[in-house]
């Protein structure tokens, strides 16, 4: 895999943390995993006749790792893997995915998700209407699958709460799978499944 790394100020488009993978018909693709972090700086008050004090100065970064495969059959990410299935006498292609959602789970580590970190996201966003309030998703893994098909149906292949475990289809190729963080640090599931329908 090549890797590629980018670091953006003041832009924020994910949660705990999110990972986006655009598959080709060829198998090949993208692997796209994006951290955000909040970091306190030490506060230095402006001078007297400002009239106004200083009460924060934090530095809120995006962090950006971008991968690359040839076959997303072969790819073994920590905690997260996918194989296409399809039945002799069907047209219609399953992509499913296997996520490791245990409390050890090692997507919680390969996506970098800290609880102290997110807490204070969460803290920051309640205190702002224009930068982080309308994104606040400090309590889910969030996952993109960019298809190369018309997608069919997506759903757990077991039963989940869908109000804390989402999954829905966004477009005809685009698929996005919510994983409550809460439910991973309790252990309650130690795997988790998707089936994604296709048709070619």
């Amino acid at each position: 895999m090549r890797l590629s790394f980018l670091i953006c100020l003041f832009c924020f488009h994910c949660a705990a943390g999110n990972l986006k993978i655009q598959v080709q018909r060829d198998g090949s693709g993208r692997i796209t995993v994006l951290e955000r972090k909040v970091t306190h700086l030490p506060i230095k008050q402006p001078p007297a006749h400002w009239r106004v004090k200083a009460e924060s100065v934090h530095k809120l970064e995006i962090i950006e790792r971008v991968y690359s495969f040839d076959n997303f059959q072969t790819v073994t990410l920590p905690g997260l893997g996918m194989r296409e299935y399809k039945e002799l006498d069907e047209a219609d292609t399953t992509y499913i995915v296997y996520f490791d959602t245990s409390k050890q789970s090692p997507l919680i580590a390969f996506l970098n998700v800290d609880q102290d970190n997110n807490t204070k996201i969460l803290e920051e966003a309640k205190k702002r209407d224009d930068l982080l309030r309308f994104n606040t998703l400090t309590d889910h893994l969030v996952f993109e699958f960019h298809l190369p098909w018309e997608v069919k149906s997506a759903k757990f292949s077991e039963q989940r709460d869908l109000t804390e475990w989402g999954i829905r289809v966004e477009s005809q190729s685009k698929v996005v799978v919510k994983l409550p963080l809460a439910d991973l640090y309790k252990d309650k599931f130690k795997t988790s499944e998707v089936k994604i329908l296709l048709q070619p």
